[in-house]
This record gives structure tokens, sequence and C-alpha cells, in this order.
């Protein structure tokens, strides 16, 4: 096929040649997989509401597989994209604030600041190391951490008015003697390599971090101080999470979740348990309360596009529940709001599913598929809009075509059972730059050429290195 000719389409309009004698699915996207719950040879069998299962084949000439047609779900979602601006660098954390503000953190030496009602920039905090990898909100503080294996704390106190944060601390600490600050290169206490997720236990004021380097550590904030230091993991710490009793939860490149606790009276840490599904790499982690049956769920991402999920009810033991196929590439990072969980992928899709059922029969099923993005969907966060009858709640993403995006998902009321999952027109934006270089860009300009991270041949090239891998395990 002529090369010009992928410039010129994009990648599901290419996938919707092949599909172009078939009913055309009432959802605008295709994929290879959506949430089977069984997979036989080469067939995918997907749950009907009321009949026995439908089966589709994958078709000889495509990698990909037709999506079903979807039924009704019982409570839709309906959602728009409310802002896309063109981000200076590209974009490797999200937090969001209770102040009302949206932080990213980038390749550049700036933390910039949105407002999340209008998503106007508010300003950004000029740092002295470049690329910031993670970034944490928690309460009137901001925790990020930097290039230079170091953590800053920020004090946000009234940046809503006047936007003016006030460092707190580097951690660990610097000093002015020539000798200690030799010795501190050296020392065990500070991270050697890039510090890729945070985590903050509020009750014992203390900040944890995993690294690249395979360990985590535990800051005391009252002095600076890292109380405890040890190795976590075989491979990189990709991300971590605390949950309601405590326990520090992590993950890591070398396909295992693990828990800690802290010993009672002590600064030091112990495992309690370590979960292993399958070996491949896990990214990220995502806890959700369910306050009215007492139980948590801790959900993972991992490189095989899989979210595996594990129940705790009335106990301190995680049980596994099972897995969701939710993507064809790697899942890169997970949010969650009440029942949702919210994926973001390298197939640069943003995918949302509601957890419902009982103990012992929990489903999960797809009820919104965000397309925009035009490269892997890096990072991802969320909170509930503050309107006091307001039923939905925004979604922030970043991927690696340097678009920042702002999503407003909207859940309709559960009687309202004649409506069926739709996607509002997205909202067209003229293009302006702002006074630090961003640009607004045209949602409704989708006449890009395709995304090199998307061309057919990496696509081909990146499903024959999954199946060798299969293989060879």
């Amino acid at each position: 096929m002529d090369q010009k000719l992928f410039h010129k389409k994009t990648l599901f309009g290419l996938l919707k040649e092949e599909i172009k004698d078939q009913p055309a699915p009432s959802f605008n996207h295709l994929t290879r997989k959506n949430a089977p719950t069984h997979v036989q040879n080469n067939t995918i069998i997907m749950p009907s509401p009321d009949s026995s299962p439908i089966l589709f084949s994958r078709s000889p000439e495509s990698i990909w597989t037709r999506s079903p047609p979807p039924w009704t779900p019982s409570t839709p979602l309906v959602y728009r994209c409310i802002s896309s601006l063109r981000h200076q660098g590209n974009i490797y954390s999200i937090s969001v604030s209770k102040l009302g503000l949206v932080f990213t953190g980038s390749n550049t030496s700036h933390i910039r600041a949105w407002q999340v009602l209008d998503c106007i920039e508010k300003g950004y905090i000029q740092t002295n190391s470049c690329k910031i990898q993670a970034l944490l909100c928690y309460d009137n503080m901001l925790f990020s951490s930097h290039n230079d294996h170091k953590i800053r704390v920020w004090n946000l106190r009234n940046c809503h008015t006047n936007f003016s944060p006030k460092k707190i601390i580097t951690l660990p600490k610097s000093s002015n003697n020539p000798l200690k600050l030799l010795l501190s290169r050296t020392c065990p206490r500070q991270h050697k390599d890039t510090i890729s997720c945070m985590a903050y236990n509020h009750d014992d004021k203390v900040l944890y971090t995993g690294s690249w380097d395979k360990t985590v550590k535990s800051w005391r904030l009252n002095d600076g101080k890292c109380v405890d230091s040890f190795v976590a993991h075989a491979n990189n710490i990709n991300d971590m999470v605390i949950d309601r009793e405590g326990y520090v939860v992590t993950c890591s490149s070398d396909g295992t979740i693990k828990v800690w606790t802290r010993v009672s009276g002590e600064t030091f840490h112990t495992l309690t348990m370590t979960l292993s599904f399958h070996p491949f790499p896990i990214y990220a982690l995502a806890l959700n309360e369910d306050g009215l049956n007492n139980r948590s769920f801790l959900y993972s991402g991992s490189s095989d596009g899989q979210i595996n999920y594990w129940g705790q009810h009335f106990s301190d033991r995680y049980s596994h529940g099972g897995s969701i196929l939710a993507h064809q590439f790697a899942i890169l990072c997970l949010v969650t709001q009440k029942n949702l969980i919210i994926s973001g992928s390298e197939d640069t899709l943003i995918k949302i599913h509601r957890r419902s059922g009982e103990i012992g029969k929990i489903y999960h099923e797809c009820v919104v598929v965000l397309e925009g993005h035009k490269g892997p969907v890096k990072c991802l966060s969320s909170c509930l809009e503050k309107d006091v009858d307001s039923t939905g709640f925004l979604v922030f993403s970043a991927s690696s075509d340097q678009t920042f995006k702002i999503w407003r998902v909207k859940v309709s009321p559960e009687n309202k059972e004649d409506l069926i999952l739709r996607e509002m027109k997205t909202n067209s934006f003229d293009s302006e730059n702002n006074e630090d270089g961003d640009n607004i860009v045209d949602e409704a300009d989708n006449g890009v050429g395709l995304s090199p991270v998307l061309s057919p041949t990496w696509v081909v090239k990146k499903f024959n290195k999954r199946s060798n891998n299969a293989e060879v395990a």
C-alpha cells in the first residue's frame, strides 16, 4: 500500500475499511480485544445480556478484531473533551489539588498549574532541575520528584487566590558543609535513579518514595530525615499506593505487587504479602474504596494490556478477584472514581470500566472509551466536580503527543434506562497562544497524519513481539 495513504487517514479510519461490509457498531472505535470473558483458539467469546455468547472471529488479513455491538449500560455515561492544550515538552505526571488546581510535570524545569474549572493556566513553579517525573498533591502540600534524585515539598496555601507557592524543604536536606555534601553523594539514604512514584501517610506524617533503583524510602517531614530504606523489588518500581490500613503497596517491572507494613513502634518495614498473578511488568496501581460494604479493591495495569484486581474485605489480606482484558497494548496509568476504573494505554485510548456485583460475583464492563490522543497516554488524574447537583467528574490526561486534555464525564440517572452511551460533540477551540507559549489545540481538527507510534508497521511489529514473548514463556 502506498505509504502516503497513511498520512492522510487516521488509524481508526483504516480499521473501519476492514468492516465496511458489516453493520457499523454504535461505538466509534475498533479494537482487537474488548473485554472478552474467554479466549479459545482464535475466537473471542463475548457475553450477551439476554442470549447465549456471541462469537467474533479474527480476520485472517488483520491483527485486529471487530468490536461487538455494545448493549445499553444500566447507568449511561456521557462525556466530552472540554479542553485540549498543547504543552511545552512531554508531560510525565499530573496531580489534582483540593484547592481547585491541577499540576503538570514535564521534561522542562516548570511545574505548571491550571485552574480546574476554566482550564486557564494559573502560573508555574520554576525549579532548578528539569524533568519532573512524579507529582503528588496532599492537603496544602505539593510533592515533586526531579532528575537530580531529590524531592521538593511546596506549600500551596492560598494559591487558589494568589499563586505563590513556597518551598518548604528539599529531601534529602542539602548541606553547606563540603564534607557532608561529598558524603551525601554516596549516602544510601538518597535514591540513585529516577524517583518514579510517591505516596503520603497522613497519620504518620511520612512520605514514601519508589525509584527505578529498586528501593523504597520513607521520609519524616518534621525533620526531613530518611527513616527507612529497603530494596523492595528485583526491577524498577513503577507505582505505589497506601491503603486504608496504612499498608504500602508497590508494583514493579519484575511482575510482582508487594504489600509492606511498618513494624509497630519502629521506623523500619516488613513484607506482608506478594501478589503475583502473571510475569508481565506492572506499570500502574489504583485503590478503590467501597465504604458501603466495607471493602476495598486494588487494581493493577500491566504491559499485556490487562487490569488485574484484588479484593480486601474485613481482612488485611488481598485475594485475587480476576482480570479485565482492557487494552491491546501496555496500560501505563490507572485512576478510580467511585466504582469506575479509568485506564490510559500505549494504544492511545482511555477506557472507563464500571464495577458491579456482590462479593464473589464481581463484574466489570467497559462503559466509555475516550479517544483523542495521538500517542500513548502516559498519565491520568481525576477529581469530582464541585457543583452541588453534579453527578460527574473530570479526567485529566497527558500523552506523548504533548497534549494535555480535560474530559468531563457525567453519570446519567439510573431510572433513565432508555438512554444509551453516547459521545457528546467535542468543543471546538480557536488556536491561540498564551503568555507562556502554550497553544490551544482545535479538538475538531482530526486531519493530522497518523502518529508514528501507531503506524501500521509499528502495530504489526509490536504485536509480533508480544506473540514471540508468549511462545518463549
